[in-house]
């Protein structure tokens, strides 16, 4: 009777395991990318670094956070598409200056960041997120 005991109770733990691991919230899958890895947010060496650097690490998910490393002088925008292809400081939808800043994803879409610096985003300093809904 007390390996009948044993078992059930086993049983239960594993099925607690089980529940506390499908119950927990997806956040706790979620990444932090430095976004340009080492390089930070800055004007790149060369004007395609971020699109290859979010083609590196895509997928983004709900959940993960893009941490801009930045020093004082520069600045992250998001903007809209238009915005973001014309490089228009002018009307963002959020700004953040002296960084650095950490931006959650909290939506799928596609999300434009370019700098605030006059002429950074002209010479590279721009991306763009794709972000999908967080991995089952």
């Amino acid at each position: 009777m007390a390996s009948a005991r044993l078992s059930i109770a086993t049983l239960m733990s594993v099925a607690a395991a089980f529940m506390l691991l499908v119950t927990l919230p997806m956040s706790t899958l979620a990444k932090s990318y430095v976004v340009g890895d080492g390089a930070g947010w800055s004007v790149p060496s060369s004007p395609m670094f971020y699109a290859e650097w979010v083609n590196k690490h895509s997928p983004f998910h709900i959940g993960d956070t893009l941490d801009f490393q930045y020093a004082g002088g520069d600045s992250v925008l998001l903007v809209n598409e238009k915005d973001y292809n014309m490089c228009n400081v002018w009307n963002p939808i959020s700004s953040w200056i002296n960084g650095p800043h950490a931006y959650k994803l909290t939506i799928p879409t596609t999300l434009f960041f370019i700098s605030g610096s006059p002429g950074s985003c002209r010479k590279g300093e721009l991306v763009a997120f794709p972000v999908i809904a967080a991995a089952a």
